[in-house]
């Protein structure tokens, strides 16, 4: 690109760039964070710093400005009664092996305090099923039926419709849950992925978690006492509640996609 003089937009979606962008920004016009953190770790050149943030499908963010009434309708269109707490459980589009094993070794427990929505990823569903399903058999299935339901992948307009019915979500901390949790305000308990390249997803966390829009549990300390007792405290305080939703969608820029469309336009 530099050779036949064609501009550069780099966009970094978490606190520490990739390799393949740290490299690509050298010749970038314009680098485009999700994160302002991400900007201290790319090499000094010429290029204009913009924030962005990560853009978020229409579907999803569109559900952001739903009415406590709304919320409660959406948690009915799942199968849950509107008046109790909603988990939404997700590890990205791939899932998370952890977060989904977290489950299955406490799914009576957690069932007995949250009503909760999970997503395992496409390519663990059918093994977290075929364990589910042998689980089952020692359990109440009927409070299951109730209180847990799980889906290999939610699409833009479900994934949109999940997030604005839940109270609270557990994820690991990638920047496209992060953004799409901020766009409808959900607060969140992330896992930080611990191999993640550079350790990013723990700065990511760290970072919205200096927002006051997360809590953020080490996966060394990821135990069931430990998240119990983090998402009770949340749920039973509505004030430290509705902060956090303030905070996630002060985070969140609302249109990145076009500001972004905007840069690029502006070097044609």
């Amino acid at each position: 690109c530099r050779f036949y003089l064609i501009p550069i937009v780099v966009h970094e979606s978490d606190t520490i760039p990739g390799r393949a962008n740290a490299r690509a920004a050298r010749g970038a016009r314009i680098i485009e964070l999700g994160f302002k953190e991400a900007e201290g770790y790319f090499p000094k050149t010429k290029a204009v710093f913009h924030v962005s943030g990560n853009p978020v499908r229409k579907e999803i963010a569109s559900q952001g400005n739903c009415t406590p009434e709304e919320r409660k309708a959406l948690k009915t269109e799942f199968g849950f009664s509107p008046d109790a707490p909603v988990l939404l459980v997700v590890g990205g589009s791939q899932g998370a092996e952890r977060l989904n094993t977290f489950m299955l070794e406490h799914l009576s427990v957690l069932t007995a305090q949250f009503q909760i929505l999970h997503q395992t990823g496409s390519g663990n569903f059918e093994q977290y099923k075929k364990e589910y399903d042998f689980m089952v058999g020692r359990m109440d299935s009927t409070l299951l039926a109730a209180r847990y339901k799980f889906f290999p992948f939610f699409d833009a307009v479900t994934m949109g419709k999940a997030y604005a019915a839940s109270d609270l979500m557990l994820s690991r901390s990638g920047g496209s849950a992060i953004f799409e949790a901020a766009a409808i305000g959900t607060p969140a308990i992330l896992v930080p992925l611990p191999e993640a390249a550079k350790n990013h997803q723990f700065q990511n966390a760290y970072a919205y978690h200096t927002r006051g829009a997360a809590l953020f549990i080490e996966e060394d300390n990821f135990l069931i006492n430990v998240f119990l007792n983090e998402a009770e405290k949340l749920l039973k305080n509505p004030e430290k509640m509705k902060s956090m939703q303030v905070a996630a969608r002060a985070f969140y820029i609302d249109g990145g996609a076009a500001l972004i469309a905007q840069d690029i336009l502006s070097l044609v």
